[in-house]
């Protein structure tokens, strides 16, 4: 079972409690959060169900819901899973250290699949998903 720390359950339960007190969410913070719900889901679907709830609330509390983005959360869901697969037992900080492209938000890991910089922009992966090639 991957261990998972007090710090990253926290951050879970602060952004699925809305984000109040919350002072910094950033690439680093989304993928913590990811990695905390498939530890305590182990389910892949259930996670992404949560994850969507959670962000969704969050940007919403903080007057800005047009920031939620559907496409980026699933795919940095399903590479989260996919790593976190490769090394099981590791925590957080053991997993982007081994994995150091998941945190670089633009060049790292979707950069093989999508065209970062577009998709973010895209408003139609913003509100569904899009498969890798779909935003081109």
């Amino acid at each position: 079972m991957t261990a998972c720390h007090e710090a990253e359950r926290a951050l879970l339960a602060a952004i699925e409690a809305g984000g109040a007190g919350v002072l910094r969410f950033g690439h680093r913070e989304h993928l913590q959060i990811t990695f905390a719900l498939l530890h305590e889901t182990a389910d892949l679907a259930a996670a992404a169900a949560r994850l969507r709830i959670a962000l969704r609330r969050f940007a919403a509390n903080r007057g800005a819901p047009e920031r939620y983005h559907e496409t980026l959360t699933w795919a940095w869901l399903v590479v989260v899973d996919e790593r976190r697969r490769q090394v099981p037992e590791a925590t957080f900080d053991e997993l982007v250290a081994r994995f150091p492209e998941l945190l670089d938000a633009e060049h790292g890991a979707l950069a093989a699949h999508y065209d970062v910089p577009a998709i973010t922009r895209c408003a139609r992966a913003r509100s569904g998903f899009v498969l890798p090639g779909g935003s081109r």
